[in-house]
């Protein structure tokens, strides 16, 4: 997923597959942003130089702070789950959100991943066929030790925010 960015998904699969109409690809993702007005997805994603001596449009951060971000839909909550490190942390923290835009202002109580060496890169999967849709308990990958990665070990686990229905 993408993250603070977002485009129509007809004007990505029309450039994708050449349609002559198709947007520019720098002109198709536009990242969130909020202001004196109301809170849109104006500012462009990328610029128009192929040698970005352009800058791009700025954005809001959804969570500041918030950093290796992963998000998984999760259809037993129906919210979207987000998996993330905090600064000055080796911890791995969860979030949920309806809406993509809105976030509590604390992670989810007692859903923390903590194991000595430090926790880093966590990446949520769904249950198969789909696995961009989590159930009960979707998985987290991440990697344990901040060392390095020779000496780092790949870790997997559930992660239950909530209990089936």
């Amino acid at each position: 997923m993408c993250w603070g960015a977002r485009a129509l998904p007809q004007d990505v699969a029309d450039a994708a597959f050449g349609v002559s109409t198709a947007k520019p690809a720098t002109q198709l993702f536009f990242k969130y942003r909020t202001g004196s007005e109301a809170s849109t997805f104006t500012e462009p994603a990328a610029s128009e130089s192929v040698d970005d001596s352009l800058a791009g449009g700025s954005y809001t951060a959804i969570l500041s702070g918030a950093f290796e971000l992963s998000t998984l839909y999760d259809r037993t909550l129906q919210e979207v789950i987000l998996a993330y490190r905090a600064p000055n942390s080796d911890d791995i923290f969860f979030r949920t959100s309806g809406d993509l835009l809105n976030w509590p202002d604390s992670e989810v109580r007692d859903a923390s991943i903590h194991e000595d060496g430090g926790d880093r890169y966590p990446s949520l999967v769904g249950e198969l066929p789909n696995a961009d849709i989590g159930g009960a308990s979707p998985w987290v990958f991440y990697r344990n030790g901040l060392a390095s990665w020779p000496t780092s070990t790949f870790m997997s686990r559930r992660v239950s925010l909530a209990e089936a229905p």
